[in-house]
């Protein structure tokens, strides 16, 4: 276990994990905004009787 708390392991161990992190965009997000859902009725266009009740 001391692989991932060695502040010398350089590029190994949670410090790749975290540099990986901020390359990508900054902080993770929590899951609750990062995944969101929205009624289709909420969606522009034409209305979508059948989608909300699983037609297609």
């Amino acid at each position: 276990m001391a692989y991932y708390y060695d502040n010398d392991a350089g590029m190994g161990g949670m410090g790749m994990y975290q540099r990986a992190m901020m390359a990508r965009g900054g902080r993770p997000r929590r899951y609750d905004e990062y995944y969101r859902c929205y009624p289709i009725a909420m969606m522009p266009g034409p209305e979508r009787d059948t989608a909300n009740h699983g037609g297609r």
